[in-house]
């Protein structure tokens, strides 16, 4: 009825099912974490059918399809109302734009034919030709009027397998997807046991044994703090470096303090000495689950690095401080993720800047040039603005030949950036052409981790970045947790280029003995599912939700219907849609809605007692709000049911409680009610059919300008899909987690009715404003994210869209262009939703599902604008989920093994012994300061590097003594203590170093990053004059160095500051990584998850001189979470769209999650002392910044875990059906063997 409501029939279709796909792409897109959204977003249902209604209300009352009004009601009010971050309304802007086009109604027919006939694959170059302008996914166009069965019998046959292709996102951020699930569910199982147990029963080393080890390595190596009085004493100059600098060595003071205090505090408790405290218990617990203690995070930076992971960073700070203090002069190049601060760096650039050319500051901008060079090729600092590195780019890479952001390379999750020039430039000389505006962030979580926004060259429009969330990253993670207190990895990883097509099969070659669990461990990332569909059924991975209707069946007046409510769903719109066929609706009186709280259990008692004698429904909302009044209810509901009247029905909902102890629902109730619960779909196919359930033929058809209603429709329902399913790519996919609803859909799709009937043309500008920046807009808070829903938006709703629906479905249905095929480029952005999914023409309500069933790809990154590699991400984080639950389930004596030769607290005391033994001493700010009178911005970013390392080194030399102390039994063991232990044995910082350090992703073991961060340190301190080349990874703040490129030209120039912005140069060397002969940013290479940038050159420009053709704004991260860790944006050349890699979530890394060394560039031999280990480890992580080899700081053997020696299965990448590779023994169980490869066998065990 829905469907055919509509006066203009096939736009109207056509845009609801638009809709629908844009819904179930927004909700599904969380999935993918950061890079989906940067935020978590309530989308629901009613967003969905609101949007709809809008649509019909705008298709009737317009005689052209009003598309601006209608992206705008649906991106800014329904769905944006929920979107709370900038990048993520940029992101559901972008969708609106992608999938509700002029052109989508009239093309849509032809297209689906071209599809069909062709069968491209997503990636197929010819499927580009029309993917996303016509096609709402590679493959998988608008659908041409069909019915309502018919639109569901489209997506079952039309839309692709799952792929983050679908939400716009680069392929990658599946990997990085699954690789989270599979470690979430491996968490769980951990936490769900106790430390004892995960020791092991023969375990040499008791739990205290264990965090004495860690917390005597910790404080070993705990640097001490910079003396302030010697280094501000170096020099009289107060420049904004100088500055930076100082604050820098005071946040590393604060952190090295706290770190020490906590970890001496815990040795006495360890020691018997100091009764233990809660403070103890929580760090000797951090400790041994290799865990950062909450007292160092507090203190430290954002990051995502276990224990071990972030104390190597702490080390590496400190040295790079070390550096800076000597002279205080500004670092060849900065390492800015290396900074505390990065936002005061790059605003000491601007500051620099603004001095020297009196330029106020609120009139200029950064701008960045991604260099072609690595840090050890640059021996001058920059003559303007500074040099900066330690970026990694997220959902794409960047071209060194091309200069533009391009298509990351599959399995390239974040490759690292060469070296950016950062330098301010007055905002009338940005460059604004061919500009992608990236986020930068400290971490993969993004969200609230932002630093600054580059702008990045590209060839592509920036809607193909927004979508596929690619942002900079100032730390990206590394190293999977490990049973014992310093894990180590496996010797050989097994499995890692075993890239199956669906369905999901073992692969030969593993052996059919092993587990489904120990699968799991082979390849996380697609095992992890397969894990789930053996054990629990495929109903948990996949399939549509039930109709309402035939649960309520089931009911009667004794068997209430109880709704167990879920983020994003609104249940009570089937009771609502249900009542009013059956004519129990408000306005007749036969509805009774109560909302309980503030008193109005008396109305919900009075409603229940008149509904009972004369046959109406009541719906009570929200029980869990009146815990007091249950009982009175349970009786109630007993009283009522007895002489009833037949049709008397009782409704209600609650949320879950989050812990058994918290449970507050009565028995009774629970025995007797008929349980629903509607939790969000996964993936694209259900997303887009869930998108498409909240309407029927009835708002198919009610709009009078059908077929721009149903186009846009359709695009509006691949929007929603495609931004909810995206945050399952994490960061990537969003910075922040929205709560993307039905209801955003719904409002956008009446809004687009809305305007349709007012407007003879199609608003689309109105259209893509309301979608993106209010109804989805409204959840989205960052700005990044923002872009990117505006992005969608810009890609799926074209003025194009209506005229050529129908041509483009008939070209999808002819060709079946592959998102890959050189073909599909020809309309892969353009008029598609996806690669070969193009809007269909004019469908019923039936024939929209079917078009989808039939056309849609199988799901890919592809679909949501990602690069393929977001999908290794996506299924590794997955799988790596599972395995840290498993991990935590287990007490710390069964994780250490039943033979295990250590304890727990030897385990812990060995890590701690070790990481004191190498924790640099703390810089002496006075002697630094003294070295020079002068404080320009460089040298004050210099002084507060070494401020925050020496915070950060006090702190963990401080809490890993009192650990030891503990340990030893001389100090009563805290809860502090505990956590530090916890996290020192289970390979984690302590959360007491993190909040004093640098946003991270790291585990403990890669606690060499704090070491090569004070070896940088060390160096510019010597005569504080700036690096040659800077690694801006390696600064606690690199937005303070950054800042600090554009004050120094500032200065320079006497431009003023807010004129100014940094442009970025990428520089072309090591081709092998980079495009540099392109120099501009290109598609990534398979499995390449994050490829290292070159060298950049930063510089600070006026903002008129600010180049903005084929410029690809990326965003530079700390980490990969992203979100709150931006640091600043780039601008990169791109000869595509910027849009591609808006979508593909595009994004500069300061810190990028591990790969494997390769084998014959570094090799670690076990009977290495620690100082060839130390060696070994320091090339690797100029092998990172250099070569671009190592995508992250890999964690050095000598700092706590070791390295796998030779990795084994790497490059296993099967075919689905799955199966195990055979170099895998039959006899190893599921769980081992999903431990080889967690991204995709934890996913084949479930």
């Amino acid at each position: 009825d829905i469907l055919d409501q509509c006066s203009r029939e096939q736009e109207f279709k056509t845009i609801l099912f638009s809709l629908c796909y844009f819904h179930a792409c927004v909700a599904e897109r969380r999935k993918f974490g950061p890079q989906g959204w940067n935020r978590k977003y309530p989308f629901n249902t009613g967003d969905l059918t609101i949007s709809v209604n809008v649509l019909y209300n705008y298709l009737e009352a317009n005689s052209q399809v009003p598309w601006e009004d209608l992206r705008y009601l649906f991106g800014e009010i329904m769905y944006g109302g929920h979107i709370t971050d900038d990048w993520d309304r940029r992101l559901c802007r972008t969708y609106l734009e992608e999938y509700m086009q002029p052109n989508q109604v009239c093309v849509c027919v032809t297209i689906v034919m071209i599809v069909l006939k062709i069968n491209l694959h997503p990636f197929h170059p010819v499927s580009h030709q029309f993917d996303r302008k016509l096609a709402l996914a590679p493959g998988f166009v608008v659908p041409s009027n069909l019915d309502y069965q018919g639109y569901h019998g489209y997506v079952d046959e039309m839309l692709p397998h799952e792929s983050p292709v679908h939400y716009g996102l680069h392929p990658n951020a599946e990997i990085e997807f699954l690789t989270v699930t599979s470690d979430n569910l491996f968490h769980t199982l951990l936490e769900l046991q106790s430390p004892d147990s995960v020791m092991g029963e023969g375990a040499s080393q008791t739990v205290e044994e264990k965090v004495k080890t860690i917390l005597d390595e910790v404080l070993e190596k705990l640097p001490e703090e910079y003396n302030m009085s010697d280094i501000t004493s170096k020099t009289a100059e107060r420049s904004p470096y100088i500055l930076v600098c100082f604050q820098e060595c005071e946040r590393m003071n604060t952190l090295i303090y706290e770190i020490r205090r906590s970890l001496k505090e815990l040795d006495l408790g360890l020691k018997g000495e100091l009764a233990i405290s809660s403070e103890m218990e929580q760090i000797q617990s951090a400790l041994f689950f290799d865990n950062v203690p909450d007292t160092w995070t507090k203190l430290a930076y954002p990051s995502t690095y276990s224990l071990a992971q972030w104390y190597n960073d702490v080390l590496l700070r400190c040295r790079e401080l070390d550096s800076w203090t000597q002279d205080l002069a500004l670092p060849t190049v900065v390492w800015l993720s290396g900074l505390f601060n990065p936002q005061s760096f790059l605003t000491a650039v601007m500051q620099s800047l603004a001095r020297k050319n009196e330029w106020p500051l609120d009139k200029m901008n950064l701008t960045v040039d991604v260099t072609k060079k690595f840090k050890e090729e640059f021996n001058q600092p920059a003559r303007e603005g500074a040099y900066v590195y330690g970026l990694y780019m997220e959902g794409a890479r960047w071209d060194t030949q091309g200069g533009v952001i391009t298509e990351a390379r599959l399995k390239e999750l974040t490759p690292s950036m060469p070296v950016i020039s950062v330098r301010a430039v007055p905002n009338d000389r940005q460059e604004t052409r061919n500009i992608y505006e990236c986020p930068l962030y400290k971490t993969k979580l993004r969200g609230t981790t932002y630093v600054w926004t580059f702008s990045l060259k590209t060839r592509e429009r920036p809607a193909k970045w927004v979508l596929a969330g690619v942002a900079l990253l100032l730390s990206v993670t590394s190293i999977p947790p490990s049973p014992s207190a310093s894990p180590r990895l496996l010797e050989k990883p097994l499995i890692m280029d075993w890239n199956p097509p669906i369905p999901l099969s073992i692969p030969p070659s593993i052996p059919l003995s092993l587990s489904p669990l120990l699968r799991v461990l082979i390849r996380q990332d697609i095992l992890a599912l397969n894990f789930v569909e053996e054990k629990l059924g495929v109903k948990y991975t996949e399939g549509r939700k039930t109709e309402f209707a035939k649960s309520f069946r089931e009911s009667g007046p004794a068997s209430p219907v109880f709704f167990i409510l879920s983020p994003g769903v609104d249940p009570l719109k089937d009771v609502e849609s249900l009542g009013r066929k059956l004519g129990f609706t408000i306005d007749l009186g036969k509805l009774h809605n109560v909302s309980l709280g503030q008193g109005q259990e008396a109305v919900a008692e009075v409603a229940m007692e008149m509904a009972a004698k004369e046959g109406h429904w009541v719906i009570l909302q929200n029980i869990h709000l009146v815990a007091r009044w249950l009982g009175s209810l349970e009786k109630l509901l007993e009283r009522c049911c007895e002489g009833s009247h037949q049709d008397y029905r009782v409704f209600m909902s609650a949320e879950p409680a989050p812990t058994p102890q918290e449970h507050i629902i009565p028995q009774g109730i629970l025995e007797n009610a008929i349980k629903i619960t509607n939790e969000p779909p996964t993936g694209m196919h259900a997303n887009l059919h869930a998108a498409l359930d909240n309407f029927d033929q009835d708002i198919l058809d009610q709009c009078s300008r059908e077929q721009e209603f149903k186009t846009i429709l359709f695009s509006l329902c691949y929007f929603h899909a495609c931004v909810a399913e995206r945050r399952k790519f994490g960061p990537q996919g969003w910075n922040r987690k929205y709560p993307f609803n039905t209801g955003d859909l719904t409002i956008s799709v009446n809004v687009l009715y809305n305007y349709l009937e007012a407007n003879s043309q199609v608003p689309w500008e109105d259209l893509r404003y309301l979608f993106g920046e209010i109804m989805y807009g409204g959840h989205i808070t960052d700005d990044w994210d923002r872009r990117l829903c505006r992005t969608y938006l810009e890609e799926y709703m074209q003025p194009n869209q209506v005229c050529v629906c129908v041509t483009i479905v008939m070209i999808v249905l002819t060709i079946n262009l592959h998102p890959f095929h050189p073909v599909s480029h020809q309309f892969d952005r353009k008029l598609a939703l996806a690669p070969g999914f193009v809007v269909p023409s004019n469908l019923d309500y039936q024939g929209y599902h079917g078009y989808v069933d039939e056309m849609l790809p199988h799901e890919s990154p592809v679909h949501y604008g990602l690069h393929p590699n977001a999908e290794i991400e996506f299924l590794t984080v997955t799988s790596d989920n599972l395995f840290h639950t498993l991990l935590e389930l287990q007490s710390p004596d069964s994780v250490m093994g039943e033979g295990a030769s250590q304890t727990v607290e030897e385990k812990v005391k060995t890590i701690l012994d070790e990481v004191l033994e190498k924790l640099p001493e703390e810089y002496n700010m006075s002697d630094i300061t003294s070295k020079t009178a002068e404080r320009s911005p460089y040298i004050l970013v210099c002084f507060q590097e070494c401020e925050r390392m020496n915070t950060i080194i006090d702190e963990i030399r401080r809490s890993l003594k009192e650990l030891d102390l503990g340990l030893k039994g001389e100090l009563a063991i805290s809860s502090e203590m505990e956590q530090i232990q916890s996290a020192l044995f289970f390979d984690n910082v302590p959360d007491t170093w993190t909040k004093l350090a640098y946003p991270s992703t790291y585990s403990l073991a890669q606690y060499n990053d704090v070491l090569l961060r004070c070896r940088e340190l060390d160096s510019w301190t010597q005569d504080l004059a700036l690096p040659t080349v800077v690694w801006l990874s390696g600064l606690f703040n690199p937005q303070s160095f950054l800042t600090a490129v554009m004050q120094s030209l500032a200065r320079k120039n006497e431009w003023p500051l807010d004129k100014m912005n940094l442009t970025v140069d990428v520089t072309k060397k090591f081709k092998e990584e980079w495009d540099t002969q392109g120099g501009v940013i290109t598609e990534a290479r398979l499995k390449e998850l994050t490829p290292s940038m070159p060298v950049i050159s930063v510089r600070a420009v006026p903002n008129d001189r600010q180049e903005t053709r084929n410029i690809y704004e990326c965003p530079l991260y700390k980490t990969k979470l992203r979100g709150t860790t931006y640091v600043w944006t780039f601008s990169l050349k791109t000869r595509e769209r910027p849009a591609k890699w808006v979508l593909a979530g595009v994004a500069l890394l300061l810190s990028g999650r591990n790969s494997a060394c390769e084998r014959n560039e570094v090799k670690v031999e076990k009977d290495e002392g620690p100082d060839a280990l130390q060696d070994c480890w320091l090339k690797m992580a100029f092998l990172r910044l250099e070569r671009g080899k190592v995508t992250s700081i890999p964690p050095s053997p000598s700092a706590s875990p070791r390295l796998l020696e030779k990795p084994l299965i790497m490059d296993w990448n099967p075919p689905i059906p799955l199966s195990i590779p055979p170099s895998i023994p039959l006899s190893l169980s599921p769980l081992l063997r999903v431990l080889i490869r967690q991204d995709i066998l934890a996913l084949l065990d479930s």
